[in-house]
């Protein structure tokens, strides 16, 4: 039996490509053979690639972002070439640092990000190496003040008939989680606000590794209607579980926005429009637990038996002036 053991399955890059120092993933590889083996190596590789199909010609070619090997057990001497395992249970720990520019981990239907880890035994001739392979999931920690600068608010006038206010109340969202949008007009004597179109929209960019040609899908994920809103009204809609998780790659990219339509009524009975994108994430759910975990702090535990330090003076600081 060959497996590998990660002490956190969950792999976090925090911070920006240009601003990450990287992370270290650790963990360890258990070697239970069914019977006396001889070994010569056992190696842990890391393998990260990106494919991205922007068209027919290219599709399936992929580019290595990462490969990385860790020699975990090596008994290669001339004089001794292999080592012989016992049927017990052997553990090799290892600790493989990841740059902090790595793209993360994304599956989409014209382009993904994968990594591999693999264990492998290496055997003696004529025996066969043996060799067990996991994914290994990547994620990069979206931090909230990272997105202090989106735009949640939108404020303007139509024809100057008609002033309005428009805001969402947070920028981050997990997927299942209602995003409400928060409304107020304030209206001219004869004109009228007729509906607001709410829609969830998902922007997919895949940028070929080698031609650079480019790829855009624009999904709408998401949508609400509200008829006739009053001066002050809300509403709301579900992020469905099938959106994607925020990502922001050289070569793949997924964005999302509220695209908000209002249509209005002037006097004279013709109809005009308003549309405006308002930016927000969609998170893990591992990424919005690590994102808001509160810090670790020491128990401060009193005694009663315990009193305070007495008292000391301080010393008398004595300036001398010498003319």
């Amino acid at each position: 039996m060959l497996s590998i053991r990660l002490n956190d399955d969950n792999v976090f890059l925090r911070g920006s490509p240009d601003d990450c120092s990287g992370t270290i993933v650790s963990g360890t590889v258990v070697f239970r053979p069914s019977k006396a083996t001889k070994v010569r190596q056992i190696t842990l590789k890391l393998h990260g690639t990106i494919s991205v199909d922007t068209n027919q010609d290219v599709h399936g070619d992929k580019t290595t972002v990462v490969h990385r090997t860790l020699v975990l057990f090596d008994s290669s001497t001339p004089s001794n070439p292999s080592y012989q395992f016992d049927t017990q249970e052997h553990h090799f720990d290892f600790n493989l640092p990841l740059k902090g520019d790595l793209p993360e981990s994304i599956d989409l239907p014209h382009g993904k990000v994968t990594y591999t880890l693999s264990a492998i035994v290496i055997r003696p001739f004529p025996h066969t190496n043996l060799r067990y392979s996991q994914e290994l999931k990547i994620q990069r920690l979206c931090y909230y003040e990272a997105f202090g600068r989106l735009k949640n608010s939108a404020r303007g006038h139509w024809k100057h008939m008609v002033q309005y206010n428009l805001s969402v109340r947070k920028s981050v969202y997990l997927a299942g989680e209602a995003l409400a949008l928060a409304m107020s007009f304030q209206i001219e004597p004869g004109a009228q606000v007729i509906k607001v179109d709410l829609n969830l929209m998902e922007t997919r960019v895949y940028k070929h590794p080698g031609t650079r040609v480019t790829l855009t899908e624009t999904f709408d994920l998401s949508k609400a209607m509200l008829m006739s809103p009053a001066q002050s009204d809300k509403m709301r809609l579900v992020i469905p579980s099938s959106a994607n998780t925020h990502c922001s790659t050289g070569f793949i990219s997924v964005k999302h926005c509220v695209h908000v339509r209002v249509k209005f009524m002037d006097r004279g009975g013709k109809h005009g429009y308003v549309e405006l994108e308002l930016p927000i994430i969609i998170q893990s759910a591992a990424q919005y637990a690590l994102a808001n975990a509160l810090p670790d702090y020491d128990d401060i535990v009193a005694s009663r038996d315990e009193l305070p330090p007495a008292y000391r003076p301080r010393r008398d600081l004595r300036c001398y002036l010498y003319t």
